[in-house]
């Protein structure tokens, strides 16, 4: 299929063109950050990868690409709940798989308050809220950070304390918080092995979950 002739469509309806047929494989959830999706597609001997997001705010990652012939990084950078895609540098279609190897993401925009209609009545008995924006904090280490063995991780339960939690691990590979439901979803990303990484879950400073060494 020749994306370029979709060039004018939203984004969102050429991943949909482009994800048509019954070789089209399915979406991957990233361990890590589980509202990023990717998938592959083998299209003329040619690779692509296609990204879709649904954080509040726009994601800029590097992600390892291997299989039996290729092995390269690629820099992503996805809108705020949007999608995009990367073109392989290879000629060769085959059995690859994605390792993120970095991730970051920007601050959601502030929601707009809606406009005012002139022709209502100004009501001077209560102070008018302005709305409070969606809490998102993330944060990265750039220094290389000693791995932690999987006896370690499995080590920690759920219903543990955040502070318990990096007493025995010590401080993640990297930290991200989103406000979710009344509650700040947390997770901290661990280097095991090389290559290999594990997750460590939170909710309001509560271990609720260990995503495994993948």
């Amino acid at each position: 299929m020749d994306l370029r002739k979709f060039r004018f469509l939203p984004l969102a309806l050429l991943l949909q063109a482009a994800g048509a047929g019954e070789n089209t494989p399915q979406w991957q959830s990233d361990a890590q950050h589980p509202l990023l999706q990717y998938r592959f597609q083998c299209a003329k001997g040619a690779e692509t990868v296609y990204w879709r997001s649904a954080y509040p705010g726009a994601v800029t990652l590097k992600a390892r690409m291997r299989s039996s012939s290729y092995d390269g990084v690629e820099d992503v950078h996805i809108d705020a709940q949007g999608a995009a895609k990367s073109d392989l540098d290879t000629l060769y279609c085959g059995s690859f798989r994605a390792t993120v190897i970095s991730f970051s993401m920007s601050a959601p925009p502030a929601p707009q308050p809606p406009a005012a209609k002139p022709s209502a009545p100004v009501d001077t008995t209560t102070t008018a809220q302005a709305p409070v924006p969606t809490l998102v904090r993330f944060e990265t280490r750039t220094e290389p950070l000693p791995q932690i063995t999987v006896e370690a991780l499995e080590s920690v339960k759920a219903g543990m304390k955040e502070t318990e939690v990096l007493q025995m691990l010590g401080e993640p590979l990297s930290k991200i918080s989103i406000a979710e439901e009344g509650k700040l979803i947390g997770t901290y990303r661990y280097n095991v092995a090389q290559d290999r990484t594990a997750a460590v879950r939170f909710a309001d400073g509560i271990v609720t979950g260990i995503v495994s060494p993948h």
